[in-house]
């Protein structure tokens, strides 16, 4: 299993946050999850002012049998 973090470190202007949580959701997360071989994307959004405001985690599984990168792991 391969889990990816992506965290957003900026501010979301004042006023913004809902903006930025429907963009997230309608254009970012379908991207996110097209990634292969993502198996469960998660979104978290920050809970008070000052909190990182986006933490992308995507989980994929890898089985060890199938060439990954390029590279077949044993």
């Amino acid at each position: 299993m391969l889990t990816r973090l992506t965290i957003f470190e900026g501010r979301v202007k004042p006023g913004q946050e809902a903006a930025m949580r429907a963009y997230v959701e309608a254009e970012l997360a379908p991207l996110w999850r097209q990634f292969q071989p993502s198996e469960e994307v998660r979104i978290l959004y920050a809970a008070e002012a000052g909190d990182i405001p986006l933490v992308l985690h995507q989980r994929s599984l890898i089985r060890t049998h199938e060439p990954t990168f390029g590279v077949r792991l044993r």
